[in-house]
């Protein structure tokens, strides 16, 4: 009986056994099978959502790059403007992010609107992941003209109890399809209003259903935006009403062709240099400008900028370095310890171009990313402060495009649009970044055409012979993606014939002296 009972008692174990493994094997599987949470909502106080209302999604201004956070103690700014002739009663802002992380990665993402934090957000390690965030909007939100969101990654990677916070360990791109979802009291109608939902970028139709003239029409009327300094595009159809030549015509109308930009400008109001730096061993400011344009300001000549570095290591010290297009303008190196850096330092004209990226970077030496140094605190500080500036007036900047500017002085005409029947709206897009680096106002009818004359080249043509009683100039771009215009008969960097060129004709009567015009 003893023997029976026993035998019991190991059938019961060994059945408990197996059912606690056949158990363990579910739930594993489960937790492979069961999605993690991709989408998370960080509540506030804020109006709940109308259902009789309108929906839109508003874009970030300035989206012609990836906005990307590179490495832990990285920042990054997006801007939105809100609808001024529609009402918005209640929104949310929707973050979709994509997080390539290391497999020891262990980090942040922080999340503030208009310098209020609203969500904190662990970055998932070890692969790619998608995320998609939630963060409703309060009635001041909705009440402001515009919002900022300012985005910051902090964390560090290693697998010890020495991590390196000088190590990229994970990378956050914010998709293009993150905005402002707002819900209006009427459909967006008002040019400006469909304006701030595309981010400030004006949108306009091309399609293959129209005639050669009004093609002309669009590429000069979207120059003309262009050229006034604001960014527009040729698009397919869209749940907001596209803009119209008549729209556009409006728009340009309202547009200042009178501001000259000038100096001095203060680099730590800009979105993305505003605030307090947390990092491991290294951050950057940047501040980009151009000189090429109708309204741009000066070459600058100086500087200024004003630090505050925090502490560091005994055995460390802060270095500031300067550069301008990558090229070193200045490094200075100051001893250990909380203090204020203010220093002058030259922009020399030599370095200056078109377009331009003024950086200054702050580094530590012995910092708390060493792992040597592990019992140390894991992020220096930083901040630039008010007093940063850009300054001076060195004399307007020059280049083959601006005597050609000057050639041309009020007016042009588009000729030869037979050509315009075979432009994408990709290549319609590039032929009015080349024209409006030229800021003149063309004119469609030939009728009243003055004698400057501007052809379209598409990509593929042979440049038709020149008239050589005139003076012949060929737009395009170089290398480097510059706009640049050379003269026909000195052509000297080139452009390529497989992208889209202009040439512009102009009669000898107009036409000051060689050493006047000639490329530069």
């Amino acid at each position: 009986m003893r023997i029976l009972g026993l035998a019991v008692i190991v059938f019961l174990i060994a059945a408990v056994l197996v059912v606690a493994r056949f158990s363990d094997g579910i739930v594993q599987n489960l937790s492979d099978v069961l999605p993690t949470p991709t989408q998370m909502e960080f509540e506030v106080d804020a109006p709940e959502i109308d259902a009789k209302s309108t929906r839109y999604k508003f874009l970030a201004t300035d989206r012609d790059s990836p906005f990307l956070l590179s490495g832990f103690g990285s920042y990054q700014a997006l801007q939105f403007i809100l609808p001024t002739d529609s009402r918005a009663i209640s929104g949310q802002l929707e973050l979709n992010i994509t997080v390539q992380a290391h497999q020891d990665a262990i980090g942040t993402l922080k999340v503030q609107i208009d310098g209020e934090r609203r969500a904190e957000i662990l970055i998932p390690s070890d692969g790619i992941h998608e995320r998609s965030v939630i963060l409703p909007l309060t009635l001041e939100d909705l009440a402001a003209p515009s919002l900022t969101v300012s985005l910051s990654m902090q964390g560090d990677v290693g697998n010890g109890l020495c991590r390196l916070r000088d190590q990229a360990g994970a990378v956050i791109e914010i998709e293009q399809t993150s905005g402002l979802v707002l819900d209006l009291d009427q459909p967006l109608q008002s040019v400006r209003d469909r304006l701030a939902s595309w981010g400030n970028t004006a949108r306009m139709e091309w399609t293959d259903d129209v005639d050669a003239l009004t093609r002309a029409q669009s590429i000069s009327e979207m120059a003309r935006l262009l050229s006034l300094g604001q960014p527009a595009r040729f698009d397919d159809s869209d749940e907001v009403p596209l803009l119209t030549l008549e729209d556009v015509a409006w728009l340009a109308d309202q547009l200042s062709n009178d501001v000259q930009e000038t100096w001095p400008v203060d680099l730590s109001t800009q979105p993305n240099n505003i605030g307090l730096r947390r990092f491991g061993d290294s951050t950057q400011w940047r501040y980009r400008y151009q000189l090429n344009n109708e309204t741009s300001p000066p070459i600058p000549t100086h500087l200024d900028y004003n630090i505050y570095l925090g502490p560091t290591l005994e055995s460390g010290e802060w270095i500031v370095a300067v550069t301008l297009n990558n090229k070193i303008l200045d490094i200075k190196s100051y001893p250990s310890g909380p203090q204020h850096v203010r220093e002058q330092i030259d922009l020399p004209a030599e370095y200056h171009l078109s377009n331009n990226l003024l950086q200054i970077e702050a580094h530590t030496t012995g910092s708390a990313g060493n792992t040597a140094l592990c019992d140390q605190e894991p992020f220096q500080i930083a901040e630039l402060l008010t007093g940063t500036t850009i300054k001076g007036d060195g004399g307007p900047f020059k280049s083959g495009l601006t005597s050609l500017r000057r050639l041309i002085s009020d007016s042009a005409t588009i000729v030869n649009a037979s050509h315009l029947t075979q432009l994408s709206a990709a290549d319609a897009y590039h032929a009015t970044q080349l024209l409006s680096a030229l800021s003149p106002v063309f004119k469609e009818d030939a009728r009243n055409a003055p004698p400057i004359e501007i052809e379209i080249v598409p990509a593929g043509l042979e440049i038709a012979q020149a008239n050589s009683n005139q003076s012949n100039w060929i737009i395009g771009r170089d290398n480097f993606g510059e706009i640049i215009a050379e003269r026909l008969d000195s052509l000297q960097a080139g452009t390529s014939q497989h992208e889209l060129r202009l040439m512009v004709h102009i009669p000898p009567r107009i036409e000051t002296s060689s050493e006047e015009v000639k490329s530069e």
